[in-house]
């Protein structure tokens, strides 16, 4: 399920959506969104 809805995100161009597995290294530990966003090219 939640693959069939990034799959659907991604089609609004409006909204950047990055992979899975780009992000699971902030799941475990607590980060500043400002500084993810940085490391991310957002």
């Amino acid at each position: 399920m939640a693959d069939a809805l990034i799959s659907r995100l991604v089609s609004l161009r409006s909204l950047a959506v990055r992979p899975t597995s780009s992000v699971l290294k902030y799941v475990k530990t607590p980060a500043d969104p400002g500084h993810v966003a940085r490391e991310l090219s957002m």
